[in-house]
């Protein structure tokens, strides 16, 4: 549970003022006094967190940490080790071997709660991207599929005169992990294209211009937004509380070391990383629901609310657009006599001719078995028609290669058209109706036109045809 918490100290005081840390703000406390007793209390209670001493009596918090961090059951808890001495060798050894924080016993409890509220804010954003993810995967927060893999960018925005040195004894370690690209910034400078991790100077940068760097870059899109670990002195806790609460992911406290650095730096990458690489999961996995597998076309899923938009905006814009369904002729024939996966290859090959000529002009979907729908914006009569004797022309001169060695295969068209014109829409009438009644009418045109022996055009438009002005009903065929 995200609000309950396990602490893990063999001494009674330490455990009892972390408790009593922890139970004030409302946090469910669990503990246990042994390191062997971490592992199966983690497995059955499931807590948000773990805060570890790092003395531990047993297998210490570094073990404690790697354990945790490999076993399927625990490896999406968080792990927070508390240590009595700052040594920030140790904090960078303990951050290697899976401790998602590292903090001072020292550090003043505002502070502390601010460091325990973030990484809980990071987990719940990790659970629910993969709560939406359509093919979930483990949540830990120190290891992923995969490592960092660079190039990396790291900016370090700070007017200390030392502060060139950092990124160079950075640069040393990052550059050869990940090729990482460490860069000083200076005052008011813009943030680099494709920078990862911003290391925020507090001490230089003053309080305010710290946190208006923050809530500056909080503002960057998703896609833009580092992570952002500011630089600050144990001794202004209020400063670290504030950046974090307004969205600062991390804290690193001076004087600059660069193992501890370089330690979290890394962890803060993987952070990204995931995120990153969930998202793009979760985009990738919303547009393959909104595609129709055979064809690649888009599905009814997608069409529908898209041709409601499409309704609006004749209204708003008083320009036509135009509706075309088209329909193989003869297609249960073809899966009869040939199968299945002939049809199935007769379908990819007439998707692949309308998304050929529709190209720039609209969209188009697969709303049925062999039925496709393509919209048209901004088009009339003229265009649609262009349109649809190209696609019927094409098809009807294409030749399908059969799977498994069977006849070629030779398919027509039988297209409806309908056109959508401002007059047309019924004033009050909502876009879900209007998209009803226009779908209504290219089908009405497209059951004409297989009435009337297939493999033609129909369509409710007035057109010049080579013979003259021909009102009302369209019937041509090719």
């Amino acid at each position: 549970m995200p609000g309950r918490i396990l602490i893990a100290d063999d001494r009674f005081a330490s455990r009892l003022m972390l408790s009593a840390l922890f139970g004030g703000a409302y946090y469910d406390i669990l503990q246990v006094d042994r390191s062997d007793a971490v592992l199966p209390t983690a497995r059955a209670e499931r807590p948000g967190a773990i805060v570890i001493s790092d003395w531990i009596a047993g297998e210490g918090a570094r073990s404690l940490c790697d354990a945790l961090r490999r076993d399927p059951a625990t490896s999406d808890i968080l792990r927070i080790v508390v240590t009595d001495r700052i040594d920030h060798g140790r904090n960078a050894t303990l951050i290697d071997a899976g401790a998602d924080d590292v903090i001072a016993r020292s550090c003043p409890d505002e502070e502390f709660l601010a460091r325990m509220t973030r990484l809980l804010q990071h987990k719940s954003q990790l659970a629910e991207l993969q709560l939406r993810d359509v093919a979930p995967r483990p949540s830990g927060l120190a290891e992923f599929d995969a490592p960092f893999h660079g190039p990396g960018r790291i900016g370090l925005l700070s007017s200390r005169p030392e502060a060139q040195a950092w990124v160079t004894d950075l640069h040393k370690v990052l550059g050869r992990e990940i090729s990482a690209k460490p860069d000083l910034l200076r005052g008011e400078s813009e943030l680099p294209s494709g920078t990862d991790v911003l290391l925020i100077d507090s001490e230089t940068l003053g309080t305010d211009s710290t946190l208006r760097r923050v809530a500056q870059t909080m503002r960057l899109s998703e896609a833009r937004r580092p992570q952002v670990i500011v630089l600050s002195d144990p001794n202004t806790p209020s400063l670290a509380r504030r950046a974090l609460e307004m969205g600062a992911h991390g804290i690193l406290h001076t004087p600059f070391d660069p193992d501890e650095a370089t330690a979290r730096i890394r962890l803060h990458l993987q952070r990204r990383t995931e995120l990153t690489r969930l998202r793009a999961r979760l985009r990738n996995g919303l547009r393959s629901a909104l595609l129709d597998p055979l064809t690649g076309l888009y599905n009814r899923r997608y069409a529908l609310p898209r041709l409601d938009q499409l309704m609006q905006e004749v209204r708003a814009d008083q320009s036509p657009a135009a509706l075309i369904m088209a329909d193989l002729d003869h297609f249960k024939w073809i899966n009869d006599t040939h199968g299945h996966s002939a049809g199935d290859t007769v379908l990819a090959a007439v998707a692949n001719v309308i998304r050929s000529q529709i190209d720039g002009m609209g969209f188009a979907a697969r709303i049925g078995g062999e039925e496709f729908l393509l919209a048209l914006p901004s088009a009339g009569k003229l265009a649609a028609l262009t349109l649809a004797r190209r696609i019927k022309a094409e098809v009807e001169g294409m030749v399908t290669k059969a799977p498994a060695g069977q006849e070629d295969l030779k398919v027509t068209l039988s297209i409806g058209v309908a056109i959508i014109t401002p007059d047309a829409l019924i004033p009050g009438s909502t876009a879900s109706k209007e998209t009803a009644r226009f779908m209504a009418q290219a089908d009405a045109a497209l059951y004409e036109a297989k009435q009337k022996g297939r493999n033609r055009i129909c369509g409710d438009v007035d057109i010049v045809t080579r013979g003259g002005v021909s009102p009302g009903k369209l019937a041509l065929r090719g």
